[in-house]
C-alpha cells in the first residue's frame, strides 16, 4: 500500500528522532500490506485512523485515487491537548479544515505518479468482487408476502387435546381435514349455535373451528382451529370448549401436576420466540404455559376469581386484527405446512412450534427485502417481541440462496463460503437451527425447490457457538492454552469477586469494564490492553461508566484480575478472541453473517465478524449493492442492568469495526437499518404500562430519547397494586402473605443475605435466623435477569430510591441510572400480576410518582413531539393503591421452581438450583428438591457429593458422570459392583450400548464411533487429536478423552481441589500415566464391549 505524509505530519514527527524512526519501521511495513492487513495496525475512529506511540497520537485516513488506495498520515497530537479533545469531540467536523485540507487532490496525484514510476514493485490491491458472489449483496427475497395464503391458528384446547392418544393416533385424518377446511369454500362445515364457528367431519373426527378474515390493512385469511373430537360432538361437549374462554378472549392456561420443565414461557404465544433457553425457552410457543398436564382453569380463575369470568359465548372474532389473534392463540403456522402431512405432524409433536408471522414482523420483512435501507440490520426488541423469528426467516432466506448456488454450481452444499449463524448460547443455537430447518423444508417459498435436493442437508455446520467457533479456529498447539477448566464466565468471576473485600464496587460493574473496554476495545500487533488513561479517549455515546468508576476498577479489581489470570492459566472470552485475532487464524469464508445476542458482543468481536466475511477480501466501494448481509438481534433489557450495553454503541462498534475496514476511505452507498419490535407478548398490558412509564422517567431523566413504549399483546387486564406498611397493610399481614412468592429486593446481586439481616420486618416475615443462607424466594433485581415470573413482588424500591431522583440535571449520576435500571428489570419480570410493598418514605420518594396524576403529566409535557407524547400518554399505567393483600397467597409455587431449575440447568448456575430447591422443599417434594441439589454440587465442580446424591435418587447415569468426571475409581468399582448384585443389565447392553459405551456405543465410543474416537470417523482422529487426547494435543488434559482425568491435568486437582471430589485419592496418575491409558481403556472397551474393561481400568488406576 502506498503510503503518503502530509507537509505538517512531517514536520511534527521530524522534531523527535525517536518518533521519527519509530514512523519510518512502521511505514516500511505498512508499504508491504493489503489495506485490510493496515487497518488492523491502527484504532478505527471513522472516518480516520488511529495509532497509539506513547502519549502521541497519530492521525491517518485512507484516499482513493482511482484503482489506488492510498494511507495518509495527517497529524500528530499529544493526549491531553485541547485541539485532540476538540478532534475526539468533533472529529468530522475538525477534519474538514485542519485535517483534509492538507491533502490535495493534483499534489497527491502527481505524488501518485512519482512512487509509481519509483516503485520496483507492484503493490499489493485488494480484488474486485469476484461476480460468483454478487447475488449475496441482493436483498432479501420476503417482498412478496403472503396474504392471500391462510394461515392456521391453534388454541390451548386444540394442543391439549392432540397430545391425547385418541386424537394423535388419527393425526393423518385431522391433517385431511384441515387441508379440506383451508382449501374449501367458506361454507363448508356445519353451523353451530355460537355464530362463526362449525363443526366439520368424517366417520369419527371431527374440527371444531372458525374461519376469520383480519381488519388489518392487508387482511388475512385466517382457520382458527378450536378443537378435535375423536366423535361427533354432542352441543354439551362443543359448549364445553366454549367455557374455556374468558371475557377477554384469552384461553386456558394449564395447572401444572407434575414437575416438568418450565416448558415454553407463560401464556401468549410467540413463535420462534426469543430462542434461548427457557426449556425450549421462550422460543416457540409463548404461551404453552407451564408444561405438564390436567386441568384447565382460565387464566383469572387462579387468582380467585369465580364464575362470572367465564363468557357465555365464544369471542367475537369479527374486527379483529392478526396482531389480536396472536395474542390469544398458543399456536400459528402457514397453511402450506398441510402438504408436508410429515412435516406438520412434527409441528403438532412439538409444543414450541410456530411459523406465522405478525403484522409488524410481516412489516419488517417486507420492508428490508424492498426498500433501503436493507441490511446490515440491528434488530431492538425485549424477549418475546420476535426478534429471532425475524432472524430465522431473513437467515433460512441466505441459506436457500446458498442451496440454490450450489444446485446450479455442483458444488457441495458444506463447501465454503456459506452462511454463518452466531451466537454465545447454545440452546438458542439449537432452537435456531431448527425454526430455519423447518421453515426450509415447509415454506412454500421454498418448496418449489424442494425437488433438487432428496432432503435438506444437515445444516449444523451453518450455527456455531462463538467461543467453540473461536477454539477450533486455533491451531491445536493453541488450543491446550484455552482448557474449559480454566475458563472464566461471569459467573465464576462473580464467585471469585465475592471472595475479596470489595464492596464499594459490584461484579458487573467491573466485568462489563474489563471485559468491553480494558480487553474487548482494541487490539494491535503490540497486544495491549486499553490503558487507565485512554479511557477518556473512549467517544463519550460509547462509554457506559464514569472516569472516576473507570480508574477506582481498573486500578483494584483489574490489578488483581490481571495477575490472577496470569499466575493460575486462567482465561475468558477476550483472551480467546485476542489470540485468534493476533494469530490470524481464520478465513474469509462466510457470506452471510448473522448473531443473536448482540448484547454480548465486544469491539474485538465484531472486529472478528468483519474478518469471516468474505466480502473482506474485496473491494466494495465501486460495487453497487442493495444490501450488505450482516444481521444483529439484541435484547435491551440487557441494557438495564450494570452491563452496559446501548444499542448506540454497538452502531458506532459496528461502523468502525465492520463498515470502515470494507469501505476504508468512507465511501459507504449503505445505511445502517435499525428496526425496534414494539410488541410485547409476555406480560399482560398493564404490567407494560408500568414498564413504560418507568421507561418514560429514564427517557426525561437521562435524555434518552430512543426509548419507546412497548404495545402489549398478552390478554389480561389485572392492575398492579401498590401496599404502604401501616396504611393499607400490616406488618402481620405482610408476614403471612410473602412466603411463598417472589420478592425482588433493591439490592445487588450478591446482596440478598446483607439487605435481609438489615431488613428486621422482612426478616421476620420469612422467619429467618441470622445466620440462615439467603432464602430461596429473595432475589436481587439483577439476579432475575432472564428470568420471568407470572407474579412478582418489589419490597422497598422506594426506600432505596435517591433522594434527589427527580432533579432533572445535565449529567445524571450513575447511582441514580443504576437504581431505575433496577427497577425496570424488576418490573419487567412479572407477567401477569406485579405487587409492590413499601414503607410511606418509599412512597413518598417513589411511588406516589406512579400514581399522582399531575406528575405524571408534568413528565409528558417533556416529550417535545406530539405525537410521541400521545404514544407514552396512551402506553402508560399507574398503580393504584391495593384493596386485598390475600391475592399475593396466589403465587403458582411450582411454576417457580420449574423456572429455577430449568434456567439453572440451561445455565449451569448452581445458584438457581438451589432456589430451586427450596421451591421444592416448600411443595413437600423431596426427591425433586435432591435432584435439583444434585445438579448444583455437579456444577459446583463437587463431584463426588453431586455423584452420591445422583445415585441416592436413582439416576444411575449422572452418577455414574459424575464418580467418571471427578476420577472418583472407587465409586466407579461400587457403582459397577452395585449393578452387579442388584442384577441390572450391564450398561454395555443399556441405552445402546452402555454410559460406558455411551448414546451410541460407548461414550468412550462417543456419539457415533468412539468419543474417544470421535464424531466422524475418529474423533480421535477428528478435531485434531483423540478426544481422548482432547480435540488438540491432549485435551486431557481437556475435556473428555478419559473425561475422568478432568479438565485440567486432572480434574480432581484442577482449580484447587474444589469440594470433596478428589479427598478419596491416595496416588494421583501423573500427567504421562495419563497419555499413556487413556487410550488403552478405549481399545480395550472396543475389543470387549463390556462391563470388565471398565472395571479393570478403574482398578488399574487405583493400584498406580
Amino acid at each position: 500500500m502506498y503510503i503518503y505524509r502530509t507537509s505538517q505530519f512531517n514536520e511534527q514527527v521530524e522534531r523527535q528522532s525517536s518518533l521519527l524512526a519509530q514512523v519510518n519501521r512502521l511505514c516500511a511495513e505498512l508499504e508491504t500490506m493489503r489495506v485490510d492487513e493496515v487497518q488492523s495496525r491502527f484504532e478505527r475512529l471513522y472516518p480516520y485512523l488511529k495509532r497509539k506511540e506513547g502519549n502521541l497520537r497519530l492521525i491517518a485516513c485512507i484516499r482513493r485515487l482511482g484503482n489506488e488506495q492510498i494511507l495518509c498520515w495527517l497529524r500528530v497530537f499529544r493526549r491531553g491537548d485541547r485541539q485532540y479533545e476538540e478532534f475526539l469531540r468533533d472529529r468530522e467536523n475538525f477534519g474538514i479544515q485542519p485535517l483534509e485540507a492538507q491533502i490535495q487532490d493534483t499534489q497527491l496525484r502527481q505524488w501518485l505518479k512519482t512512487q509509481q514510476a519509483q516503485s520496483g514493485t507492484i503493490q499489493p490491491l485488494v480484488q474486485p468482487l469476484d461476480p460468483n458472489l454478487r447475488f449475496w449483496l441482493d436483498r432479501p427475497g420476503w417482498g412478496e408476502m403472503d396474504t392471500n395464503g391462510v394461515v392456521i391458528y391453534e388454541s390451548e384446547v386444540w394442543l391439549r387435546r392432540f397430545q391425547t392418544p385418541e386424537i394423535d393416533q388419527a393425526w393423518e385424518t385431522y391433517n385431511r381435514l384441515i387441508t379440506e377446511i383451508a382449501d374449501g369454500s367458506t361454507s363448508l362445515g356445519e353451523d353451530t349455535a355460537w355464530p362463526g364457528v362449525k363443526l366439520y367431519g368424517k366417520g369419527k373426527q371431527f374440527v371444531l373451528f372458525s374461519r376469520i378474515t383480519t381488519a388489518d390493512a392487508r387482511p388475512q385469511q385466517v382457520l382458527f382451529l378450536l378443537a378435535p373430537f375423536a366423535q361427533p360432538p354432542s352441543t354439551e361437549q362443543i359448549a364445553q370448549v366454549r367455557a374455556n374462554w374468558s371475557q377477554n378472549g384469552g384461553l386456558l392456561t394449564p395447572k401444572v401436576k407434575d414437575a416438568g420443565m418450565r416448558g415454553h414461557g407463560e401464556a401468549g404465544m410467540r413463535g420462534g420466540g426469543d430462542a434461548g433457553t427457557r426449556g425450549g425457552g421462550d422460543a416457540g410457543t409463548r404461551g404453552r404455559g407451564e408444561t405438564g398436564t390436567s386441568d384447565f382453569v382460565m387464566n383469572e380463575s387462579s387468582w380467585g376469581s369465580d364464575e362470572q369470568n367465564f363468557s357465555p359465548e365464544f369471542p367475537n372474532f369479527s374486527g379483529l386484527k392478526l396482531d389480536d389473534l396472536t395474542s390469544i392463540a398458543r399456536r400459528a403456522y402457514p397453511s402450506y405446512l398441510l402438504a408436508d402431512e410429515y412435516s406438520w405432524r412434527a409441528i403438532e409433536n412439538e409444543e414450541s412450534s410456530n411459523l406465522a408471522l405478525s403484522a409488524e414482523e410481516r412489516a419488517i420483512l417486507h420492508s428490508v427485502s424492498t426498500s433501503q435501507p436493507s441490511l446490515p440490520l440491528f434488530l431492538n426488541g425485549q424477549a418475546g417481541s420476535g426478534k429471532s423469528t425475524m432472524l430465522f426467516h431473513l437467515f433460512a432466506d441466505y441459506c436457500h440462496r446458498h442451496l440454490r448456488h450450489c444446485s446450479q454450481q455442483g458444488q457441495d452444499f458444506f463447501d465454503k463460503p456459506h452462511p454463518l449463524f452466531l451466537a454465545y448460547n447454545q440452546q438458542l443455537l439449537k432452537v435456531a437451527q431448527e425454526r430455519v430447518t423447518t421453515l426450509l423444508v415447509s415454506h412454500h417459498r421454498f418448496l418449489a425447490k424442494r425437488e433438487e435436493l432428496e432432503q435438506l442437508p444437515d445444516l449444523s455446520p451453518f450455527f456455531q457457538s462463538l467461543r467453540k467457533f473461536l477454539w477450533h479456529l486455533l491451531p491445536p498447539e493453541e488450543r491446550m492454552r484455552f482448557d474449559d477448566a480454566d475458563y472464566i464466565s461471569f459467573h465464576r468471576f462473580r464467585q471469585l469477586f465475592a471472595a475479596r473485600s470489595w464492596h464499594d464496587v459490584s461484579a458487573e460493574r467491573c466485568w462489563l469494564i474489563i471485559r468491553t473496554f480494558i480487553k474487548g476495545y482494541y487490539l494491535d500487533e503490540r497486544d495491549v490492553y486499553l490503558p487507565l488513561e485512554d479511557y477518556q479517549e473512549v467517544p463519550k455515546k460509547e462509554r457506559t461508566v464514569s472516569e472516576e468508576e473507570f480508574r477506582k476498577i481498573y486500578n483494584s479489581v483489574w490489578r488483581w484480575y490481571e495477575e490472577y489470570t496470569k499466575e493460575e492459566g486462567k482465561w475468558d472470552d477476550q483472551d480467546l478472541i485476542r489470540r485468534v485475532l493476533q494469530l490470524k487464524c481464520y478465513r474469509p469464508e462466510y457470506t452471510a453473517i448473522f448473531c443473536d445476542e448482540a448484547q454480548d458482543f465486544t469491539r474485538l468481536d465484531l472486529q472478528l465478524i468483519m474478518r469471516l466475511s468474505v466480502f473482506s477480501r474485496y473491494d466494495l466501494e465501486h460495487q453497487h449493492g442493495d444490501s450488505l448481509p450482516f444481521a444483529f438481534a439484541g435484547d435491551p433489557l440487557q441494557t438495564l442492568n450494570p452491563t452496559g450495553f446501548r444499542w448506540a454503541s454497538l452502531k458506532a462498534a459496528f461502523y468502525n469495526e465492520v463498515l470502515t475496514p470494507l469501505f476504508p476511505t468512507g465511501k459507504l452507498g449503505l445505511e445502517m437499518n435499525f428496526a425496534e419490535l414494539d410488541y410485547n407478548y409476555r406480560s399482560i398490558a398493564p404490567i407494560v404500562g408500568v414498564n413504560n412509564l418507568i421507561q418514560l422517567w429514564r427517557q426525561v431523566l437521562f435524555n434518552i430519547p430512543e426509548l419507546r413504549p412497548q404495545k402489549a399483546r398478552k390478554p389480561g387486564q389485572w392492575e398492579p397494586q401498590k401496599f404502604i406498611l401501616s396504611e393499607n397493610i400490616s406488618p402481620e399481614q405482610l408476614q403471612e402473605y410473602l412466603r411463598d412468592t417472589l420478592i425482588i429486593v433493591p439490592c445487588d446481586q450478591g446482596g440478598e443475605r446483607d439487605y435481609l439481616q438489615e431488613d428486621e420486618l422482612l426478616k421476620d416475615c420469612l422467619g429467618i435466623r441470622t445466620d440462615a443462607p439467603t432464602p430461596w424466594n429473595v432475589l436481587s433485581a439483577i439476579a432475575t435477569k432472564g428470568l420471568e415470573f407470572k407474579q412478582v413482588v418489589l419490597y422497598k424500591f422506594g426506600e432505596a430510591c435517591p433522594p434527589n431522583a427527580w432533579e432533572r440535571t445535565e449529567t445524571p449520576s450513575e447511582e441514580l441510572k443504576y437504581f431505575f435500571n433496577k427497577l425496570y428489570v424488576a418490573t419487567s419480570r412479572a407477567t401477569e400480576r406485579l405487587f409492590i410493598v413499601d414503607s410511606p418514605l418509599g412512597e413518598k420518594r417513589l411511588w406516589q410518582q406512579a400514581t399522582d396524576k399531575t406528575e405524571l403529566d408534568k413528565f409528558l409535557a417533556l416529550v417535545s413531539k406530539p405525537k410521541e407524547r400521545r404514544n407514552w400518554q396512551q402506553g402508560i399505567n399507574t398503580i393504584s393503591l391495593g384493596t386485598h393483600p390475600t391475592l399475593m397467597q396466589g403465587d403458582d409455587l411450582l411454576s417457580i421452581a420449574q423456572t429455577f431449575e430449568t434456567e439453572g440447568l440451561n445455565t449451569a448456575n448452581p445458584e438457581l438450583l438451589r432456589r430451586a430447591q427450596g421451591a421444592y422443599h416448600r411443595l413437600d417434594n423431596p426427591y425433586q428438591a435432591k435432584v435439583c441439589e444434585a445438579w448444583a454440587l455437579k456444577f459446583e465442580e463437587q463431584f463426588l457429593a453431586a455423584g452420591n446424591r445422583f445415585f441416592e435418587q436413582g439416576k444411575l447415569d449422572e452418577a455414574w458422570d459424575c464418580f467418571w468426571q471427578g476420577m472418583c475409581w472407587q465409586e466407579l468399582v461400587n457403582w459397577y459392583e452395585q449393578q452387579e448384585l442388584q442384577g441390572a443389565v450391564s450398561r454395555g447392553e443399556g441405552d445402546a450400548g452402555t454410559r460406558g459405551f455411551g448414546d451410541a456405543g460407548m461414550r468412550g465410543h462417543g456419539d457415533a464411533g468412539m468419543r474417544g474416537f470421535g464424531d466422524a470417523g475418529t474423533r480421535g482422529h477428528g478435531d485434531a487429536g483423540m478426544r481422548g487426547f482432547g480435540d488438540a494435543g491432549t485435551r486431557g488434559h481437556g475435556d473428555a478423552g478419559m473425561r475422568g482425568f478432568g479438565d485440567a491435568g486432572t480434574r480432581g486437582h484442577g482449580d484447587a481441589e474444589k469440594g470433596n471430589s478428589t479427598q478419596h485419592f491416595t496416588h494421583p496418575v501423573s500427567s504421562k500415566e495419563q497419555a499413556l491409558v487413556r487410550p488403552l481403556v478405549y481399545f480395550m472397551a472396543a475389543e470387549k464391549n463390556d462391563l470388565e474393561a471398565i472395571r479393570e481400568f478403574t482398578n488399574f488406576l487405583l493400584n498406580c
